[in-house]
């Protein structure tokens, strides 16, 4: 089976195990449906919200948009990864010492969500 493949292949990422992987083949569905890795971070609910009014920008938090089981398994992946060795592990320590915990784990679910597309 095609999916059956796509979940195997899913499991070779550090993190995602066998109960990950079919949860996020379910929640993305078809990835060419995607123009992009910031589409697909978008449909996540892992792009910080912008506010602008004339020559003002404010940037936000994340909203509540987006699939909120893809959002919560991306972050349960990032909890196992955060402390291990790799690129995730890098963005979370970097931003960790600059953001706190809460915005370090997102941005790096946010990394995560980019390197799966």
């Amino acid at each position: 089976m095609a999916g059956d493949t796509a979940a195997e292949r899913l499991q070779t990422v550090p993190g995602i195990g066998p109960f990950g992987a079919p949860l996020l083949l379910a929640e993305i569905g078809r990835i060419d449906r995607f123009a992009s890795s910031h589409q697909l971070a978008a449909y996540a609910g892992l792009v910080p919200s912008t506010r602008s009014s004339g020559d003002k920008t404010a940037h936000g938090g994340v909203d509540g948009a987006g699939s909120p089981w893809l959002k919560w398994v991306l972050i349960e992946i990032v909890q196992t990864l955060k402390l291990a060795p790799g690129p995730i592990g890098m963005q979370y320590q970097r931003l960790l010492r600059s953001k706190g915990k809460a915005k370090a784990t997102v941005a790096a679910a946010r990394k995560l969500c980019c390197y799966l597309y």
